[in-house]
């Protein structure tokens, strides 16, 4: 008797019905970006969406810690950013994180900077359509914000439809290896994220904030999570600055261009 409750409980645990509660869950954490760190610096933004925001400074975040992307996390960031409106320059480097993917950002005049000047083009860890502020003064440092975007995602994510491609428990991991391999940047980085959050790994893929760029070293992450997709040995990680020397040969032609921070 013990061993069917078990064996039901594990049932229940793994069925689809739970895989979606759990990513309407994820859905309605990620609708708010909540979180403060120690920092070194002086920086403030407010924006209402990326085309209506002012800012201005930078900081070097020591350690960071809150709700982010869905999860509670603690991290490293580096942020620098200047501009009014659509006119609006923003880097971001973030490290460190346990459940986080790391970001990437091409140094200024790096191929990827040059093309993609404007935090529109941009692919950061603020939303297109969020709300909100970061300040840090000093030591210290808060941000706070609100993704419409995450909102419309959990209400049709309630019919079952995942507009932003961003479920983490739902899809098979076939369909995350599918969309890891895809063109979408912002698609990409999402089933990373689904996989470090399903597996506890990354195999060193990090979300490049150049969208039309991918690095050798976010190739060489796609190669490792196939081979472990498919129950093969993943090949030794690699940290991301190492690896576009190991993958120069296989790396694609766009990827030459790009180098990582």
């Amino acid at each position: 008797m013990n061993a069917r409750l078990v064996a039901l409980a594990a049932a229940l645990v793994f069925a689809p019905g739970c895989a979606y509660v759990k990513d309407r869950g994820l859905d309605l954490t990620q609708v708010v970006d909540a979180s403060m760190g120690v920092s070194e610096g002086f920086e403030a933004n407010i924006r209402a969406t990326k085309a209506l925001q002012v800012g201005l400074g930078g900081y070097r975040g020591i350690a960071w810690f809150g709700l982010k992307d869905g999860v509670l996390d603690l991290w490293q960031e580096e942020r620098t950013e200047l501009g009014i409106g659509p006119l609006y320059v923003h880097e971001v480097f973030r490290t460190e994180g346990h459940r986080l993917l790391d970001i990437q950002h091409p140094l200024f005049g790096d191929p990827g900077w040059r093309d993609a000047s404007f935090d529109l083009a941009h692919l950061t860890d603020r939303g297109l359509f969020d709300v909100g502020f970061t300040v840090n003064v000093i030591f210290i440092g808060v941000n706070l914000a609100a993704s419409p975007a995450e909102l419309v995602d959990f209400v049709t994510g309630l019919a079952t439809f995942d507009v932003l491609d961003d479920d983490v428990f739902s899809p098979s991991t076939r369909q995350l290896e599918q969309r890891l391999s895809g063109e979408n940047a912002r698609v990409r980085s999402a089933a990373a994220r689904a996989l470090r959050l399903r597996f506890g790994e990354d195999f060193g893929y990090a979300q490049y904030t150049a969208p039309d760029q991918m690095p050798a070293w976010q190739i060489l992450a796609i190669r490792r999570w196939r081979e472990f997709l498919e129950g093969e040995t993943p090949v030794q990680a690699t940290a991301p600055a190492e690896a576009s020397v190991e993958t120069a040969a296989s790396a694609q032609p766009a990827a030459d261009s790009a180098s990582p921070h």
